[in-house]
């Protein structure tokens, strides 16, 4: 999973995420991370811009399953747009 967050009008000033509830953390530039164990994980996030707008923070939730065929799945990617996931 990797996190952006675009502000075209005066330019990110930072993002902060964390995960199930394990403390809070700046997203940086080359930041990305697996779900690799089965299980449901709860991410809590939120950005501002260079003048310091704030936006609410947000949660997703997220489950992953054991494949049911060892060695058949190895990667599903997705992207969440909005609070909207997009398998790719």
């Amino acid at each position: 999973m990797t996190m952006s967050a675009p502000d075209a009008d005066s330019g990110l000033g930072g993002m902060i995420i964390c995960l199930n509830d394990e403390g809070w953390n700046l997203v940086t530039e080359d930041m990305g991370f697996s779900l690799e164990a089965p299980g449901t994980y709860t991410f809590q996030y939120y950005a501002w811009n260079i003048v310091d707008n704030i936006e609410a923070i947000r949660t997703l939730n997220a489950t992953v399953i054991e494949a049911s065929v060892p060695g058949q799945v190895e990667t599903i990617t997705v992207e969440i747009v909005d609070s909207e996931v997009h398998q790719s």
